[in-house]
């Protein structure tokens, strides 16, 4: 095999945006947060920002100042460090503080996302999204609601900061056997220390399944793993190895130990749904450890672990 590639695109950066009834419907400006429109004039519009996480606590503050009518639309808040409810009516307090444990989700830091709720031309919206139409959103009916003028906002923007999408490699791989990357994960991405995938020689990730952090800085996982990759990509480059490939058994020990020290964690026990598992709620976006261990495991290989030829 004379193919070596090597996936450094890294992880939140394909926008996604979710399908809702009549979304291609709306007539109005449409963006999401990773694509923001820099050139559109806020100056006076009505404004849906669809998200409440951390992409819309950047952004919502500072769109409220310039719009006429911001809505701010989410089911459910994420938990915030420095929280300012106290200030803001008992309502918004109920609707903005969540039920679930600190650190399940994402934990968001802003001094200014709390207090725009108390400017008279933001709302909070709490209610499920039903469909768009060609200039507004319409709301699932709440128990007693019969009038559908109140489930109803009229809009001329629509943001999506509603993040990005993960379990995806955004363009098809092919390894042994015709078996694509997206077949083999099904839905559960998984690699020998977040790099390599058996059935997938010469197939290197770079900040791949596990490798992510809810505690700590990225770059120093990054360079961690860089390290170990490098040994790796020197042994292909040279020519002293033609195909190497990660042993099936060998990343089966990796879940293992993975999954049982997972299983008693603040992101499988705090009672959240979040884009840290997939539909199962298997884990398989973060490292589950202190980042000196994911360090430690990425000191040199181990040529016994792989397929060799």
């Amino acid at each position: 095999m004379d193919s070596k590639i090597a996936k450094f695109q890294g992880a939140l950066n394909t926008p996604y945006t979710p399908e809702f009834k009549g979304k291609n419907k709306f007539q109005g400006e449409k963006m999401h947060s990773a694509q923001f429109n820099t050139n559109y004039d806020f100056t006076n519009k009505k404004v849906a920002i669809v998200g409440s996480a951390a992409s819309a606590i950047q952004l919502a503050p500072i769109i409220a100042k310039q719009v006429k009518d911001l809505k701010s639309l989410k089911k459910k808040f994420q938990k915030q460090i420095i929280s300012k409810t106290k200030f803001l009516p008992p309502l918004e307090q109920k609707k903005l503080i969540p039920q679930y444990d600190v650190g399940c989700k994402r934990v968001l830091k802003s001094n200014h996302y709390f207090p725009m709720f108390k400017n008279k031309n933001v709302h909070l919206i709490d209610e499920k999204i039903q469909e768009f139409t060609e200039n507004s959103i319409i709301f699932q009916q709440q128990n007693g609601q019969n009038n559908k003028n109140q489930n109803e906002i009229q809009i001329d923007t629509i943001i999506f900061a509603t993040g990005f999408v993960l379990a995806d490699v955004q363009f098809e791989v092919i390894g042994k056997n015709n078996l694509t990357l997206k077949q083999y994960w099904n839905k559960f991405p998984k690699a020998y220390k977040s790099a390599f995938v058996p059935n997938f020689p010469n197939f290197i990730l770079l900040l791949g399944p596990n490798s992510g952090l809810g505690h700590s800085s990225m770059i120093f996982m990054l360079e961690s793993q860089m390290h170990y990759v490098t040994q790796i990509l020197e042994q292909i480059i040279s020519g002293q190895k033609q195909e190497i490939e990660i042993k099936e058994e060998i990343l089966e020990n990796e879940l293992n130990h993975h999954n049982k020290k997972a299983k008693n964690s603040i992101w499988l026990q705090g009672n959240c749904s979040s884009w840290y598992k997939n539909e199962s709620g298997q884990l398989f976006t973060l490292f589950v450890g202190f980042c000196t261990e994911f360090w430690w495991k990425m000191r040199k290989i181990n040529l016994s672990e792989f397929k060799i030829k």
